[in-house]
């Protein structure tokens, strides 16, 4: 489950996303069906730029959920082409934690 932090909470995206299309798809069936035929067209193209909107935002989330769960499971991936101070620090950090790990080992 993709969440999503909002100001009201966090939110699965999937669904928050599904919700909003169908809003939009309600808002267009109601505009459409008792329009004349030159508003029909305009209102189908607004239908269509709003609909790529919210599939652009959506993709772009999703995108950067995916980002992020790579960010966590390895870090130095992140940073290997980054700027050279911040990756030593980094890799810095990684020894002492591996050093720790080996010693509770022992």
């Amino acid at each position: 489950m993709r969440t999503l932090y909002l100001k009201k909470g966090y939110v699965d995206i999937d669904d928050k996303y599904d919700e909003r299309k169908e809003v939009l798809f309600e808002k267009f069936r109601k505009r459409h069906g008792k329009a004349s035929k030159k508003r029909k067209v305009r209102i189908k193209k607004w239908y269509d730029r709003s609909l790529k909107r919210i599939n652009s935002q959506y993709k772009r989330r999703t995108d950067n959920f995916i980002k992020k769960e790579k960010f966590k499971k390895n870090i130095k991936h992140k940073f290997s082409m980054k700027s050279k101070p911040l990756r030593d620090k980094i890799m810095i950090f990684m020894e002492r934690f591996k050093k720790k790990k080996e010693e509770e080992k022992k």
